[in-house]
């Protein structure tokens, strides 16, 4: 790093990076209200 100024642009990018499929993810979630209900395990019968 040559500077603490490109340090937080590069953190800036990398966090913005990384929370985007967090976000669409989430738009994904709220577009339709009556979708079936997803639950993220399987029973163990």
């Amino acid at each position: 790093m040559s500077s603490r100024r490109e340090f937080l642009k590069l953190c800036s990018l990398f966090t913005a990076a990384g929370t985007m499929p967090l976000l669409q993810k989430a738009a994904l979630a709220n577009a339709d209200p009556n979708a079936p209900l997803r639950i993220g395990y399987l029973p163990i019968t």
